[in-house]
């Protein structure tokens, strides 16, 4: 009688661990569309932020001021990061930083974190010295996707710095893609939720 009760437990022990994994395949078949257009509806609105970035560095990278004060020799930082200030409030949100012809940060408006640093092994920022274009990426700074765009300054077709316009990747971005899809969407970087909509436990969790 024990040897029958163990094999009638092993058996249902089985069919339930296939239950539970048929049932797991079932859910994700299911969802698979719900999830594939919450991507597709983040990467498209996330284009759109970055193509917005690429038409604000061709306008910013010809202001006058920023090139005439680039061009002056031994200029100082604090010169050009009160340009930038200036430059940044008319944008309202985002990150201006300028770089040296060798790639270091030389001035910046809301990236602090960035002053000093060599960004030269940057992909975007090599794109950009092969480039006569704005070109776009991304990086992760402080636990943040920055979405960037990046171009040569030139003065008399000499290249006198980078131009970097950033934008976080935010919570008003994930949560358009997430309500838009009908989904909850997280943005993973590492093992963490740097983002997730909705903003819960929940979520968090999943």
């Amino acid at each position: 009688f024990s040897l029958l009760a163990l094999l009638m437990i092993g058996v249902a022990a089985m069919w339930t661990y296939v239950a539970q994994q048929f049932l797991k395949t079932a859910v994700t078949t299911e969802n698979e569309p719900y999830l594939e257009r919450g991507r597709a509806l983040f990467d498209v609105l996330r284009q759109r932020t970055q193509e917005s970035l690429r038409g604000q560095c061709r306008v910013l990278v010809e202001d006058p001021r920023l090139k005439s004060a680039l061009s002056t020799d031994g200029i100082d930082t604090a010169t050009v990061t009160d340009i930038l200030g200036d430059l940044a409030r008319l944008r309202h949100a985002g990150m201006l930083v300028v770089l040296s012809t060798d790639g270091h940060v030389f001035a910046e408006a809301n990236a602090d974190e960035l002053l000093w640093l060599d960004l030269s092994a940057s992909n975007v920022v090599k794109s950009a010295r092969l480039s006569n274009e704005a070109v776009i990426g991304s990086w992760v700074i402080g636990g943040k996707i920055i979405d960037v765009s990046t171009m040569a300054i030139r003065f008399n077709a000499t290249v006198i710095g980078y131009l970097v316009v950033g934008q976080a990747v935010d919570e008003g971005l994930v949560k358009n893609a997430a309500e838009g899809a009908g989904v909850d969407l997280g943005l993973v970087l590492g093992n963490d939720v740097a983002l997730g909509w909705p903003d819960n436990e929940r979520t968090r969790t999943l």
